[in-house]
């Protein structure tokens, strides 16, 4: 049958008719098509027979939305017709960096950094993680803009990475064994996804900079050999240190930002990376950190693993003589107030505003004459007068500096200076809550914690000290005991959240049972054996008491986890025993299980009934055997 979808693009509802298999390519299990043209937009489709991994991520973000560092995703549903899922994603048009790497291949370390950053952030505010990081799920396009693609293999951030959740190993192998270098006690578990993912981006980081700083050597670029790998941490002395707080603290882009800029003050981290031998004259040595090739208007590029482009051939090593001489030039993308892009705009005395620029190939930029970081892309403003906003792109990196020409966008205030205006609404607290909670709150090391926020009135909140919508919600795996502060207006609120003590550090008994019997007071018949069996969770050594007396525990017992107890209750009351199980956690951390089992005494009331009955029994025979024998 016609598998046949109404699906949403851009806000416009729009009839799917699948082909499927027409046309179709084939890759690790799943079935893809590009570009498609739907809804006025170029598409990647992929089809998949089983359920995504991602399934309810991919759900919640099917209409079309955008993070920095993903293809944007428009929709995804289920066909009836095929009983197959569909997802529809923006097509871009690039190359997988494991193939660019296969010549030279010029970029910005900064941006390659900030842009998986940015799209492993998403993921991980949605409660995901990339279970497949790999150079094969890094796109490029033409503008050297990186894409972390293949999301539909992410997992919740509650489940924890390991061989059987990781799909590649080519990055995660080498953290592993580094964490279990720096400490010997790792083990799976002890990482969540997403440091794992940053210690990823991190290792992928350094992989580009033993590629370029190693390659006169026999074993430059070697990242697949093993001992290469993991031998990668070694290259950056404060590796071990990013590593330990990963485990501890957890680690952002601030540790992400300290290795690049590490790597880019050595000279190595301004060499091309090629393949091919290194130049002996030096003629295509020492390039820009933000060095770019020049801008190639020819379009191609698949977003495939594997597939090099058609219409982008890898560039040759003459290409690097061009980037000698040229840095690119900086340029403005967009300057908007409140997301309009418009030469001039009318605005209330005293109405707050958000002006935000995008640019490219810049450090820096210059606004009204002030000099701004390029990781800063917004101000938040209140309209007080007419004015006009100046905004300049620089360069830093050519000398001279290379500037932009300058973009502007006139504010026009409406009201004279001394017009009373009509009071402002103040802002008023909706809501703000951890897990659905208000006041302070505990949850298990690694759990989540689903922060949500509603501010009225106001055009933005800060929640710990990053812009924000006025409401919104996000996902955090909490493994310390932190505070989220929200500040809007005038209103200012914090929530504390307790973190217990590692999982691994608790043992747990999952059951301690007492002839089958899991039960506190359990009575035992006279002559019935005793059978203690139980199950452990987490725990390093096992104790077994008898009214206080330690019992051995044979390594056959221990094994089995079962014992065999003979009693018997020689008195004519009955009398309790108590055992005590205790399981041990390497750090010493103990929990109990007790149990009272109750030694009935014989019956002796029900013995003499039985001796009652069978001497009724012997006299009514022996009765029987008299009237017989006279009757004969």
């Amino acid at each position: 049958m016609i598998c046949k979808m109404n699906v949403t693009i851009n806000g416009i509802p729009t009839e799917y008719i699948s082909d499927f298999p027409k046309g179709w390519e084939h890759k690790f299990g799943d079935h893809f098509k590009y570009p498609v043209l739907l809804g006025g937009e170029n598409l990647f489709i992929k089809r998949f027979e089983n359920k995504p991994l991602a399934y309810d991520m991919l759900m919640a973000l099917r209409t079309g939305a955008y993070a920095g560092g993903m293809p944007i995703l428009y929709a995804f549903g289920y066909c009836e017709e095929e009983q197959a899922y569909y997802l529809f994603q923006e097509y871009i048009q690039g190359t997988v960096i494991e193939d660019k790497l296969k010549g030279i291949f010029v970029f910005s370390l900064q941006d390659y950094a900030a842009n998986i950053f940015d799209a492993l952030n998403y993921l991980h505010d949605q409660g995901f993680w990339h279970t497949d990081f790999n150079l094969e799920n890094i796109m490029v396009d033409r503008e050297r803009n990186f894409y972390l693609i293949d999301i539909d293999s992410c997992l919740p951030l509650t489940v924890t990475a390991s061989n059987k959740t990781i799909k590649d190993a080519s990055f995660s192998g080498g953290v592993f064994f580094n964490l279990k270098r720096v400490e010997p006690s790792f083990e799976f578990g002890d990482v969540d996804g997403r440091q794992l993912n940053l210690l990823q981006l991190i290792f992928s980081i350094i992989h580009f900079y033993n590629f370029t700083k190693n390659r006169e050597k026999k074993s430059y670029a070697s990242f697949l050999m093993k001992g290469t790998a993991n031998a990668l941490g070694t290259l950056v002395p404060f590796f071990d240190g990013i590593l330990r707080k990963a485990l501890t603290d957890g680690i952002g882009f601030e540790e992400v930002q300290r290795v690049v800029d590490y790597i880019i003050e050595d000279e190595f981290g301004r060499v091309a990376l090629s393949n091919q031998p290194p130049d002996p004259a030096g003629q295509f040595a020492l390039i820009n950190k933000s060095s770019e090739l020049e801008h190639d208007e020819n379009k191609g590029g698949q977003p495939v693993k594997n597939k090099v482009d058609k219409d982008d051939p890898v560039e040759q090593v003459g290409a690097i003589a061009k980037i000698k001489q040229s840095v690119p030039e900086p340029i403005i993308q967009s300057l908007e107030i409140n997301g309009q892009a418009l030469a001039k705009i009318s605005l209330k005395r005293g109405e707050e505003y958000m002006l935000s620029w995008r640019v490219l190939n810049a450090s820096h930029v210059e606004l009204d004459g002030n000099i701004i970081a390029i990781g800063s892309r917004t101000r938040d403003l209140l309209a007080e007068h007419s004015l006009i906003h100046q905004l300049v792109a620089i360069n830093q990196a050519s000398d001279p500096v290379k500037r932009s020409a300058p973009r502007s966008i006139q504010i026009k205030v409406e009201g004279q200076v001394h017009e009373l205006q009509p009071p402002k609404p103040k802002p008023q607290l909706g809501h703000f809550k951890v897990n659905g909670r208000y006041p302070e709150l505990k949850v298990p090391y690694g759990n989540r914690a689903i922060v949500s926020w509603n501010v009225k009135h106001v055009k933005s909140v800060k929640i710990n000290g990053e812009p924000r919508p006025p409401s919104g919600e996000f996902v955090r795996s909490i493994r310390k005991t932190q505070t989220f502060s929200l500040k809007g207006g005038n209103i200012e609120k914090k929530i504390k959240v307790l973190v217990y003590k590692r999982g691994r550090m608790y043992p747990e008994i999952i059951n301690f049972l007492v002839n089958g019997q899991d039960a506190s007071s359990i009575n035992v018949k006279f002559g019935e054996i005793i059978n203690l069996s139980w199950s452990t969770k987490q725990s390093d050594e096992i104790a077994l008491y008898k009214n206080g007396t330690k019992i051995p525990l044979s390594h056959q017992a221990l094994k089995n986890r079962f014992l065999s107890v003979e009693e018997k209750n020689t008195d004519d009351t009955p009398y309790a025993i108590q055992f005590k199980l205790i399981a041990i956690s390497k750090d010493n951390q103990k929990v109990e299980s007790v149990r009272n089992v109750w030694m009935l005494p014989k019956d002796r009331k029900k013995i003499t009934l039985i001796l009652l009955g069978t001497l009724i029994i012997l006299a009514a025979l022996i009765l029987f055997f008299i009237i017989l024998k006279n009757y004969s």
